[in-house]
């Protein structure tokens, strides 16, 4: 019976070993620092809309962890999240980025619009 208990309790050990780590204990998320914004209006039908957002990361472990976006009414808010190891020793070195996003257009009528990306607001015109 003693080499069963101890092989079985060997398994336990290493099977916990690998269970993943929630993300929030990994890893942490924060709004990437935005210095301008533009906005592009392709006019072919249907029309499309581009924003091309410039910011910046602030050392070398972080990175663009996606980008989220909701409308209400005549504003497109946008969300552009980063993502930085918890526990990492990074350079501390800005990075510059540009991040090219389409905006969610379907169904808006033409009209006076605003798109909001982590605090930066830029008028934009639907025809």
């Amino acid at each position: 019976m003693r080499p069963l208990a101890t092989v079985l309790t060997l398994a336990t050990v290493i099977l916990a070993g690998c269970q993943p780590e929630s993300v929030a204990a990994q890893d942490l998320i924060r709004p990437a620092m935005i210095e301008r914004i533009e906005i592009v209006v392709l006019e072919p039908a249907p029309v499309q809309v581009r924003v091309v957002a410039h910011g910046y990361l602030p050392d070398g472990c972080t990175a663009i962890a996606g980008v989220e976006q909701a409308r209400d009414g005549a504003v497109f808010r946008v969300s552009i999240a980063t993502r930085r190891p918890a526990a990492a020793i990074c350079t501390q070195s800005i990075t510059r980025f540009q991040e090219v996003f389409p905006l969610n257009v379907a169904g808006a009528p033409a009209g006076d619009y605003t798109v909001d990306v982590n605090g930066k607001v830029l008028p934009f015109q639907l025809k």
